[in-house]
C-alpha cells in the first residue's frame, strides 16, 4: 500500500512539473535539478511551490521552497508532508 501511494505520489508530482513548466507530457521529469533547467527560474519555483500546495492539499512553509532544488527532494518532501 505504501509502495503503490508513493508511486502515486510520484506520478502526480511529475504531472505538476509537466505542466509547470511546459514539458511534454511523455517527459520524464524525475531527473530534472533546478540549476539546470531553464525552465524552472524563480517565478516557476513559486508557480510550482503553490501548485504543490493545491495538488496535494498541503501547507508548505517558506523554508520548504529552499529544499525544492530537484525532483527527487521535492518528491520527499512531498511524502514527509503527506505522512
Amino acid at each position: 500500500m505504501l509502495l503503490a501511494m508513493s508511486e502515486s505520489l510520484e506520478s502526480q508530482l511529475a504531472e505538476v512539473f509537466r505542466a509547470v513548466l511546459s514539458l511534454e507530457s511523455d517527459f520524464d521529469p524525475t531527473p530534472l535539478v533546478r540549476e539546470e533547467s531553464p525552465a524552472w527560474d524563480s517565478m516557476a519555483g513559486v508557480t510550482l511551490f503553490s501548485a504543490i500546495e493545491s495538488e496535494f492539499e498541503l501547507q508548505l512553509e517558506y523554508s520548504d521552497a529552499a529544499r525544492m532544488v530537484s525532483f527527487a527532494e521535492t518528491l520527499k518532501l512531498v511524502q514527509e508532508k503527506k505522512a
